[in-house]
């Protein structure tokens, strides 16, 4: 799971799995959803993925699953100050974290 943060209770949340489902991209202000979109596929084991996530303060998209999702529904920015990955399966191996500001 990788969480784009402006805050405990304000973020952009990315999530997906083997076995268990396909995930979801969802936005969260003030620990409520107000935009998601669930993803077409889950991962697979033993596959290597180029994730890509493109995000301002108004949208946030995710590419390199299956398709690309993108929310943008809520106009409501978040002002994102860092990110936390959390694993939530027992393998992950993470390469090439590249962080762009403009």
């Amino acid at each position: 799971m990788l969480r784009l943060k402006q805050s405990a209770a304000t973020y952009y949340e990315i999530a997906n799995t083997c076995g268990y489902g396909p995930g979801y991209v969802k936005k969260v202000m003030q620990n409520a959803t107000v935009d998601s979109s669930a993803l077409i596929s889950e991962y697979q084991q033993r596959v290597r993925y180029r994730l890509r996530v493109d995000f301002s303060p108004e949208m946030v998209s995710v590419a390199g699953i299956s398709t690309t999702e993108k929310i943008d529904r809520d106009r409501y920015p978040i002002q994102v100050r860092n990110f936390e990955i959390q694993l939530l399966q027992q393998d992950a191996f993470l390469d090439g974290i590249f962080y762009h500001g403009r």
